[in-house]
């Protein structure tokens, strides 16, 4: 985001005169549930899929979505985002962090 130095504003604050709403944003990679609507669901199938956020879309209110299931990028409205899971990490990341846990509850005995 530009930022005028001399009046320490965004270009949006000083055209509008008030700060931009950014409460709707969210992170990238958060979870989500997308709701099928294009296969031809039975009875006892699932509606959604699971996925992750991936960003916006420019020309249209839509989301950008990997569908897990699909393994496949789409664009969808009918999303829910899973507020509880958050963002997931890497498995090599969350691996260190769990080896590093570990060796912390080591106890050395020194003799």
């Amino acid at each position: 985001v530009l930022v005028n130095k001399s009046q320490n504003k965004t270009p949006y604050e000083l055209f509008n005169g008030r700060t931009p709403a950014i409460g709707f944003l969210k992170a990238f990679g958060y979870h989500v549930m997308i709701l099928n609507a294009l296969d031809n669901l039975g009875k006892f199938e699932a509606k959604g899929d699971g996925g992750y956020f991936i960003g916006y879309l420019m020309s249209s209110k839509a989301f950008r979505l990997f569908n897990k299931r699909t393994r496949r990028v789409e664009e969808n409205l009918h999303v829910e985002f899973l507020e509880n899971k958050g963002i997931e990490q890497g498995i090599k990341d969350a691996a260190n962090q769990e080896v590093k846990k570990d060796e912390s509850s080591l106890r050395y005995i020194v003799s």
